[in-house]
């Protein structure tokens, strides 16, 4: 949403929509093992630089988590 203050949206809800996006995403790639998606969302991945999808998406980087979901759902690990 790096527009969304030129649209008129507030940028709390493009941040909110965000995070919609990453547990729709998530929930697709994990199915209905809440627990593995869990356990994917707060452990470390090098590919992250050694960070967890939280510790980014908290600091709002919610696209880069998005974009490691759509790596993980095609089999690309980089």
């Amino acid at each position: 949403c790096s527009s969304a203050q030129s649209q008129g949206r507030s940028v709390e809800k493009c941040y909110m929509q965000g995070w919609r996006a990453i547990k729709r995403d998530a929930a697709r790639v994990f199915g209905n093992n809440s627990a593995m998606a869990w356990e994917w969302f707060v452990s470390p991945a090098i590919t992250l630089d050694n960070k967890s999808p939280m510790d980014l998406a908290s600091a709002g980087n919610l696209q880069l988590v998005r974009d490691y979901l759509v790596r993980l759902e095609y089999g690309v690990y980089m």
